[in-house]
């Protein structure tokens, strides 16, 4: 199975990586056509899991989840561990722990909890105040130049 693929020459496609199928294949083929073939990975981890006392999660989406839990739990979210991501429980900021060392976990207490993730890039505010004082800039130096085009056009 060809699991990425790459143009070579002259626009020929090349296999990228492949992986021997065998009848314990953790692939399994659930859409193809002329040029595409989709697999899901069969037995795989769910992204969100709970660690310690018994919880019954419902997953709104990626960023949310709802857990009922019959004592402190901690919640594993399978998403990378790396700055700029933040979560808030029923509201109030928590915060995120590794787990196994990739990705993020967030305790829970007993009972329900709501739990919301965000992610804002590092240096993201910074990063935007420079981009809008260089459009500033950049539209302050058009306005000179059509201010001066005009004064040299219709002179008093």
């Amino acid at each position: 199975m060809v699991v990425w693929r790459y143009a070579g020459a002259a626009g020929s496609l090349r296999p990228g990586l492949t992986i021997n199928e065998a009848s314990s294949s953790p692939f399994k083929e659930v859409f193809s056509d002329t040029r595409t073939t989709i697999y899901e990975v069969t037995g795989a981890a769910s992204y969100f899991e709970a660690a310690g006392s018994p919880c019954r999660l419902s997953p709104a989406s990626r960023l949310s989840v709802t857990a009922e839990c019959d004592g402190p739990a901690r919640l594993i979210r399978r998403e990378l561990l790396f700055p700029g991501w933040s979560a808030t429980v029923n509201g109030r900021p928590a915060s995120i722990g590794d787990a196994a060392p990739l990705f993020q976990a967030v305790d829970l207490p007993p009972g329900r909890s709501v739990v919301v993730f965000d992610y804002r890039p590092p240096h993201a505010q910074p990063t935007t105040v420079a981009f809008l004082l260089g459009v500033a800039i950049a539209l302050g130096a058009m306005m000179r130049e059509a201010l001066r085009v005009v004064a040299v056009r219709h002179p008093r």
